[in-house]
């Protein structure tokens, strides 16, 4: 089946396009493989026009709106994507679409730790966005897990922005310098090189991590720093510019070196926000449809 525009992904990136193509009578489909990240969000408190809303509940709204304009849905996981020409043509584990333009908006997933009742707690007091949860770590006991340098610079942040009561959690001291040690023992960070298996609390609350030599240290917020990785091993059959660290390369409309195929969300750009993500979506959107029209004298 044709369409103007084929857009896979339905977090906030993914929807703001979808919206605006529909409202250009452009007909559109949404290719998603069901809940993801921002799913997992139980209190998005930064988003312009709500104080407290649910990532579910939010996506829900975002689904409704587009499909208000025409836009379909389609629950599948995209397997591959080719460009023949002046189309592109998206194949699914069940099926195959072409578009004249696809939107990326696939997303990335938070690396975890191997905690195992870690989905008793996310969204909670079990975090894996700074941007996002920060302050609800203000004067809190925070306990992070993560690797490194690049878990030291965490902490040293949520010490000068959010609480000075912090337990950095590493598996091993691999990766982390002298340097940062000196500073994480210089605004006395506790470091634990140990490994976390369980969380203690209830009904959402963690009052202490367990490791694997059954030792706790007791905290009020977990904050998982692990890194992440992104969605988008189904493009390996386009030959697309990327940067050093694996990001695809787009210009300032989102658009990629396949012309016709744009990039938005923190699939392009690392973890980010869901504001940041609709604007994505919705630049990338108003440049797709822009360039199909004939303007000219």
């Amino acid at each position: 089946m044709k369409y103007d525009c084929i857009i896979i992904g339905a977090g906030p990136s993914g929807l703001s396009a979808a919206i605006y193509f529909g409202r250009a009578n452009k007909k559109t489909l949404v290719i998603y493989g069901g809940p993801r990240r921002t799913s997992l969000s139980l209190h998005i408190q930064n988003y312009l026009g709500f104080q407290d809303i649910t990532g579910q509940e939010l996506l829900s709204k975002g689904m409704e709106q587009a499909k208000a304009y025409g836009v379909q849905f389609v629950l599948e996981t995209v397997s591959g994507i080719k460009k023949n020409e002046e189309m592109f043509n998206v194949s699914t584990v069940k099926d195959k679409f072409s578009a004249k333009k696809v939107i990326v908006a696939s997303g990335i997933d938070d690396v975890l730790p191997s905690i195992d009742n870690i989905f008793e707690f996310i969204g909670e007091t079990f975090f894996t966005c700074l941007d996002c949860d920060g302050h609800r770590m203000n004067g809190k006991k925070v306990c992070i897990i993560g690797k490194g340098d690049y878990s030291a610079r965490t902490a040293l942040a949520i010490k000068q922005l959010h609480t000075e009561k912090i337990v950095l959690c590493l598996e091993s001291e691999e990766g982390l310098s002298s340097e940062y040690r000196h500073r994480l023992e210089d605004e006395k960070i506790e470091i634990v090189t140990k490994k976390a298996m369980h969380l203690d609390g209830a009904n959402g609350l963690v009052n202490s991590v367990i490791f694997a030599d059954k030792t706790s240290v007791d905290c009020e917020c977990v904050l998982s720093d692990l890194g992440y990785t992104r969605n988008d091993s189904f493009l390996s059959e386009l030959s697309l510019e990327r940067s050093e660290s694996g990001y695809i390369r787009t210009d300032e409309n989102f658009e990629s070196s396949v012309p016709g195929l744009f990039v938005v969300g923190p699939i392009n750009t690392g973890p980010d926000q869901v504001s940041v993500a609709v604007g994505e979506g919705a630049r990338a959107a108003m440049h797709a449809i822009e360039s199909e029209l004939n303007l000219n004298a």
